[in-house]
């Protein structure tokens, strides 16, 4: 996106682009004097990102030209010189996940997990699960990264979660890989559908005993950028009633919560918690759905650890001070 120091803020529904009014994917200036609109090329000028995407520069007011340029910026530059981990914009991220999703497979034991959790192979196709394999040879992920740069630029996968450069301890050169523990991979997605980032669930537990992990780039030795901590919203069904003014469900739980999306029968539109204290992740994301209800569904565990407990009240009495009415369900399944 732009180069230099201006801020650029991602539109919301709340905040709609002034060009196109949509609530998702273009971006406004901060002080509110240019738009970057994906989408209405009249009376914009036409730019392309380093992937590969158009969008067309509005200005909003008079007075300099605005200097912009491509995806990237200063900030780019000092990763790359090695001083600060830029994370790429969310809709950038959004097309080299899907790039990355679209050339990997999910292979028969993680389908048939899926499927015992009860999802149909319809909605495990279009959940757009993957499996992430093993480090090492055949070097399938190495493979992958490659294709991946050759398309859209190391500097463009700097800044994405997940991809990071090594050097080959038998050559001495480096390459490009895709990093975390060989497992199920699960797509987590924005408001709008977008993946912004990628969790995965190792088929060999860490000793910490946690069930999921963040793909990050963010690890000892390598500064680069981390995804954070994000809350998911699955993909509605078709019948889905409308969240605004309605009830929005809310999982301990971002596998749970694609689950619980595709085999409600009341349909309810959902949100994932990456945890029982990740919790304020979903609080940005009500606030654009707009419910008058907040139906959060815990683990059990909630009436058993005094840690997860305090989280529970700690989300209840936030609901009610943003102005949803909260309500607890109870979710059959256990397993996360």
């Amino acid at each position: 996106m732009p180069r230099g120091d201006r801020a650029f803020l991602e539109v919301t529904a709340r905040n709609p682009c002034p060009i196109c009014g949509g609530n998702g994917w273009c971006r406004v200036s901060r002080e509110g004097a240019v738009a970057l609109c994906r989408r209405e090329a009249r009376g914009g000028r036409a730019r392309v990102d380093r992937a590969g995407v158009v969008y067309y520069v509005h200005r909003l007011r008079g007075g300099d030209p605005v200097p912009i340029g491509d995806l990237v910026s200063r900030r780019v530059d000092a990763l790359l010189a090695g001083r600060v981990p830029f994370l790429a914009p969310v809709e950038v991220r959004a097309e080299v996940y899907a790039a990355t999703l679209r050339a990997m497979t999910l292979d028969a034991a993680h389908r048939d997990a899926l499927r015992t959790r009860g999802l149909p192979d319809t909605e495990i196709d279009r959940r757009e699960y993957r499996t992430l394999p093993p480090a090492g040879p055949p070097w399938t992920r190495e493979a992958l990264a490659r294709a991946l740069e050759d398309r859209f630029s190391p500097e463009v996968l700097a800044g994405v979660p997940g991809f990071v450069r090594r050097e080959s301890r038998r050559t001495g050169r480096g390459y490009l890989t895709l990093t975390g523990s060989p497992g199920l991979l699960v797509p987590v997605r924005d408001l709008v559908g977008r993946i912004v980032a990628l969790l995965s669930r190792p088929d060999t537990p860490p000793r910490s005993g946690v069930k999921y992990l963040w793909v990050t780039s963010n690890m000892p030795g390598c500064p680069g950028p981390s995804p954070g901590n994000l809350a998911h919203v699955p993909l509605p069904m078709s019948d889905s009633p409308e969240a605004r003014g309605g009830t929005v469900a809310v999982y301990e739980g971002i596998l749970k919560a694609d689950i619980a999306a595709a085999l409600d029968a009341a349909r309810l539109p959902a949100v994932g918690i990456p945890g029982h204290n990740g919790w304020s992740a979903a609080l940005p994301i009500l606030r654009d759905m707009a419910p008058r209800t907040v139906r959060y569904f815990p683990d059990p565990d909630a009436w058993q650890k005094p840690e997860v407990g305090a989280s529970l009240r700690a989300f209840w009495h936030a609901l009610k001070a943003e102005g949803f009415t909260p309500e607890i369900g109870r979710f059959p399944d256990a397993e996360a």
